[in-house]
């Protein structure tokens, strides 16, 4: 029976859709290449029985699994829709239609009468391979979907074919719904059809299976055959599958393409995902993105925060809960490699280590949630990574769940949970709505009986430092941690300039301005060493003890200047922002787990007075605050909201922890013993 039903589902997969009722709207999309002539995509989409005086055809604004607006390249600024041109529509007996634009994004057709309109259109910049993009060259291209498909306004949901009129020799990868017919394919809807990006041109696939459902790799060919040990590396992918489904226990779809291209990085979809790295196509330099895709085929693609499903592309949609998308997959990354035995013991430690080094390096660890920092990515304030603190806030979790159940329940029990209760796109069951923020530490509670609501307020909504140890003792683990006294370099701003270049944001009167620096300094070496962006601006001046001698060349206005001097030992004033307002100074963001914090200073407050002296100026605060001796008490007026709040804060050196290695510890006991082997292997002590 089991094999009936798995040859009708395949049977089924390679129909067409269902023969459209005659009097229904229906969809038909058109991509078209050129043996010669320009690199262009033409795109055609035609509307069978419009029943509309006017049809409105719309870009997209964004793509789901990347957050931000559509633009041509990974570090472009030029939004992709303007690569698109030559619109032009025609009705079913060839009469030239009007099209007007409408605003951004937006075309609108003239359909009155007509029984199938065709609106045909050209991407003439389809660009060079980069970070999942669409690209074309002479013999082969990849056709991202937000790009180049338009929805129209009013008919997403409707089914689609869609059409591919290729070179001779061309063939084409996606994870479309296949049909009989090698160069048509379908889809559900146009959030799937988007949702699949196509590899089109020369490439090589292989098909395996498991439990019974398709996988195919496709090889982008078109410019030079890769050239790779084939069954290692299927191996890999293999392994990557197998770890995954095992643990949700569950395949939610009907097939599913692996898509390596050139350029690099990855973004996941419904029934694919696109990579980036044919050039070093091998098990060790791909497993790790391989796995962090595969992996959101259930967290993100289908467990997803409420506001992202169904998909509203018209405009951003924020979110608080990136971290849980990007982040818990950023630590069921390792740890499936690790379960798969493609990670050793060792590895999957110190991978962790590692990310817990990187949390502590950012001094904005103690200034920003992941909640804020999911919810920043739109307007490009993010300063620290969403992926970053879901990987080592997901293992604290894990930890927590493991140590508080005695080890009978795990956050795997929780994902599997969320997902059977908020999950959409299922293959087997109707779509869910998604989760919101607040089902997390409930759901928690309810299935492993943990409560982790103090630590969702404290790490989760809040920055408060995180105590590392505390919960890896669970398992028999331990980072080394040494606090430093930390540099005023470590507290760099940067802005955005015309162009995308990054500048150093500088008050006059602040640490940065005693350094040497100037507002708009852009750095170009440090210590002798180039500085590319502003993460390697971040992590250069952040490398810097305080006491330490520097040197540093910066553009000012067009000119060529070195700017020396000595790094400054930073009080925890001198970690702050400042800027003049009506009435007094107005802090920024105050370090959680710091004296200021738990002195009384919040985010946002307007200082009045410093003691007993009102105050005067940003300049003359941030002088005075920042030069105070550690040990001195300082007493503060200021303004929150409507209310008026007097307090004392005493002066302690800003510090920082600087991380060891992990370390496995000797003579544990059995549950530690018992967690850590459940965590390798997947499995509880129920």
């Amino acid at each position: 029976m089991i094999r009936l039903a798995r040859a009708a589902i395949a049977l089924s997969m390679l129909l067409p859709l269902a023969a459209a009722d005659p009097g229904q709207a229906h969809l038909v999309y058109k991509l078209s290449v050129k043996s010669t002539g320009a690199r262009h995509y033409h795109l055609a989409i035609e509307v069978r029985n419009p029943h509309q005086d006017t049809l409105t055809f719309i870009v997209p604004h964004w793509a789901p699994g990347a957050y931000r607006q559509l633009t041509v390249g990974a570090r472009s600024r030029a939004v992709a829709w303007k690569q698109l041109t030559g619109f032009k529509a025609v009705d079913d007996k060839g009469k030239q239609r009007r099209v007007s634009a409408d605003g951004d994004r937006r075309w609108k057709v003239d359909a009155k009468g007509a029984k199938t309109i065709t609106f045909t259109y050209t991407n003439q910049e389809p660009g060079q391979p980069s970070n999942n993009r669409s690209y074309l060259s002479s013999g082969s291209g990849l056709l991202d979907g937000p790009r180049n498909w338009m929805y129209v306004d009013g008919l997403k949901d409707l089914p689609v074919h869609v059409h591919f009129d290729l070179p001779d020799g061309w063939k084409v990868g996606s994870g479309l719904d296949p049909t009989f017919d090698p160069m048509v394919f379908t889809a559900k809807d146009y959030d799937r059809l988007i949702d699949s990006p196509t590899l089109v041109g020369k490439m090589r696939s292989w098909t395996f299976h498991y439990r019974g459902v398709p996988h195919r790799v496709v090889v982008d060919d078109g410019k030079r055959e890769a050239r790779f040990a084939v069954e290692p590396f299927l191996e890999m992918v293999k392994q990557v599958v197998k770890v995954y489904v095992d643990m949700f226990d569950d395949v939610p779809y009907d097939h599913y393409t692996f898509i390596y291209t050139p350029g690099g990085g990855g973004l996941e979809h419904l029934t694919s995902t696109t990579i980036g790295g044919v050039r070093r196509l091998t098990p060790r330099g791909l497993m790790g993105v391989t796995a962090h895709e595969f992996f959101h085929t259930w967290n993100v693609k289908r467990l997803r925060p409420f506001r992202l499903g169904p998909f509203d592309y018209t405009g951003p949609q924020p979110v608080d809960d990136l971290w849980i998308c990007e982040g818990l997959t950023s630590y069921y990354t390792p740890l499936g490699l690790w379960r798969a035995g493609l990670y050793k013991d060792e590895e999957f430690l110190q991978q962790q280590g590692g990310a817990m080094r990187s949390w502590e390096g950012n001094p904005a660890h103690l200034v920003q949630s992941p909640q804020e920092s999911s919810r920043g990515v739109w307007t490009n304030t993010s300063r620290i990574s969403y992926y970053l603190q879901g990987q080592v806030l997901g293992m604290m979790i894990d930890l927590a769940i493991r140590d508080g159940s005695d080890n009978k329940y795990s956050l795997d029990d929780v994902m599997r949970h969320m997902y059977q209760k908020h999950g959409g796109y299922y293959r087997h069951h109707p779509p869910r709505p998604g989760f919101r923020s607040e089902d997390w530490p409930r759901e928690i509670k309810a299935v492993s009986g943990v409560d982790l609501q103090g630590f969702w307020e404290a790490h989760i909504r809040e920055s408060f430092p995180v105590d590392w140890n505390r919960y890896l003792a669970a398992a028999g683990w331990k980072l080394d941690l040494t606090p430093r006294k930390a540099s005023v370099l470590a507290s760099v701003q940067t802005r955005r300039v015309d162009g995308g270049d990054s500048v150093l944001a500088v008050q006059r009167g602040d640490p940065f301005f005693r350094a040497g620096f100037r507002d708009g300094d852009q750095v170009k070496t440090f210590n002798g060493s180039t500085v590319r962006g502003r993460f390697g601006l971040r992590r250069a001046l952040r490398s810097v003890n305080a006491g330490a001698a520097f040197v540093a060349r910066v553009v000012r206005e067009g000119k060529s200047v070195d700017v020396k001097g000595k790094a400054e030992a930073a009080n925890e004033f001198g970690l702050l922002e400042y800027t003049d307002v009506s009435g007094g100074v107005q802090v920024g963001e105050v370090p959680r787990g710091t004296a200021l914090y738990s002195g009384g200073l919040r985010d946002g407050d307007i200082v009045t007075a410093v003691g007993q002296k009102s105050v005067g100026s940003l300049v003359e605060m941030g002088a005075h605050l920042g030069g105070l001796s550690v040990g001195e008490t300082v007493a503060f007026s200021v303004k929150r909201g409507d209310e008026a709040v007097k307090f004392q804060v005493k002066v302690q050196s800003a510090e920082s922890r600087t991380v060891g290695r992990m370390r496995v510890l000797e003579n544990v006991t059995n549950k530690q013993k018992r967690i850590r082997q459940g965590m390798k292997t997947g499995t509880t002590d129920r």
